[in-house]
């Protein structure tokens, strides 16, 4: 219908408008004028973008971006060649491929494959390791050390067995 800025429409008068028990009716006044404002504007300036877009048919594309790497066209910061500090080169790598806009390989994102993620988390291994035993915990916990200083080694002990195996009980 009509706004309140219309003749004919009544109004609630200032005064009345500041009595405690009509304050949010005052504020939904408000709200309905900066909206009724808001889309007044908001018709303004689309009419202004339509003529200047009919005159000219070449409009340039305009993109947004946050990062003010990309819109500086910076380096990564720290430097390595020739594999002195393979670390750095591989943030190089991943940081030239984000500038040059390439999307990174989902299996490069991923440090544990699906298949060690489901062996080691999945219910199979969940209910076995709730019926092992206080010393069996003990001995996978060191074997899981183990692969961690030296994987894919194994070191043999005195006897022959190798360690992170299942010990044998002597009493």
């Amino acid at each position: 219908m009509a706004s309140g800025s219309e003749k004919g429409v009544k109004r609630l008068s200032g005064n009345v408008l500041d009595m405690k028990f009509m304050k949010r009716t005052k504020l939904r006044i408000e709200e309905d004028v900066r909206k009724a404002e808001e889309r007044k504007k908001q018709a303004e300036y689309l009419k202004l973008v339509d003529t200047s877009t009919s005159d000219n048919p070449k409009c340039k594309i305009i993109e947004y971006e946050q990062r003010i790497e990309v819109l500086e066209k910076l380096v990564f910061g720290r430097m390595s060649f020739k594999g002195f500090n393979a670390d750095i080169e591989k943030f190089m790598k991943y940081h030239e491929r984000v500038r040059s806009g390439e999307e990174e390989d989902a299996n490069e994102s991923k440090d544990v494959g699906d298949e060690e993620l489901a062996a080691r988390w999945g219910a199979e291994a969940t209910v076995g390791r709730k019926f092992t035993t206080k010393g069996q915990r003990k001995i996978n916990e060191s074997a899981l050390i183990d692969e961690a200083v030296r994987p894919g080694k194994r070191s043999l002990q005195k006897g022959g067995t190798e360690t992170g195996s299942k010990r044998s009980r002597t009493n």
